[in-house]
């Protein structure tokens, strides 16, 4: 009835078609969601988004630690499970905060540690193996960034792509750098 919705709304509203529905079809259902705002629980676990950066930022320190150590052909793989074990750590303590963690988080966070410290063997293997060596990490190519655009073209159009570059890693034989 009008006199409830002003007791619920006031006297001046806007409401839209599908809050009036939902507010006909099932009043708590309104309430929760409208009044209290309620939602539905998220999980807890990791996102993609959120799993890449705790990849990128292992990787990335534990490379350049290994490198300033002489590099993966002289830094066992072993030393480089101890150190992305130490930034998981670090990464857990600083960038996720301090408060208490749920059993189920601690369980979902270990079980992507073994996963990011497997990525890290893996990188660290393939380097050893490997003239290359990582030259920069999240390069940025645009026209404001470290690197121009890449520029595709033909005839008819262009295409300007740009974005970040992961890791760009080169090999220095004689002068030339590949």
């Amino acid at each position: 009835s009008g006199e409830s919705v002003r007791a619920l709304f006031g006297e001046t509203f806007n409401v839209s078609a599908t809050r009036v529905e939902k507010y006909n079809s099932c009043r708590f259902s309104y309430f929760l969601k409208y009044g209290l705002r309620a939602s539905e629980r998220k999980k807890a676990g990791f996102e993609a988004p959120e799993m890449g950066t705790l990849v990128h930022y292992v990787l990335e320190n534990v490379v350049m630690n290994v490198k300033q150590m002489g590099g993966f052909k002289s830094v066992g793989l072993e030393k480089c499970k101890e150190l992305a074990r130490d930034y998981m750590k670090k990464y857990s303590k600083e960038l996720i905060g301090s408060a208490p963690k749920s059993k189920r988080f601690m369980y979902l966070f270990g079980r992507l540690s073994k996963t990011v410290e497997r990525i890290v063997m893996d990188v660290a293997d393939e380097l050893a193996h490997s003239d290359f060596m990582p030259l920069d990490f999240e390069l940025r190519f645009a026209y404001d960034g470290e690197m121009p655009p890449a520029v595709l073209s033909n005839e008819n159009m262009e295409l300007t792509i740009n974005g970040f570059v992961d890791r760009v890693d080169g090999w220095l034989k004689g002068d030339k750098l590949y």
